[in-house]
């Protein structure tokens, strides 16, 4: 009877830490993902800046011609 204990909380606690773990991978995926995204609208607001900026010197140029 009390091997059948121990087995029961050894399985036990093997569910629980897999459980656990399981839920720690996803929040690291979850926010190495957000991290990403985060980069990218980085990225495309700076383009957006430099682009501007080319835009905004052609026309100039344009207009002095």
């Amino acid at each position: 009877m009390e091997d059948q204990m121990e087995m029961a909380l050894f399985v036990v606690s093997m569910v629980w830490f897999i459980f656990l773990t399981g839920i720690f991978l996803v929040y690291v995926k979850t926010r190495l993902q957000r991290d990403e995204i985060d980069e990218i609208k980085k990225v495309n607001e700076e383009s957006h800046v430099k682009i501007g900026r080319l835009y905004r010197s052609f026309n100039s140029i344009k207009r002095v011609r």
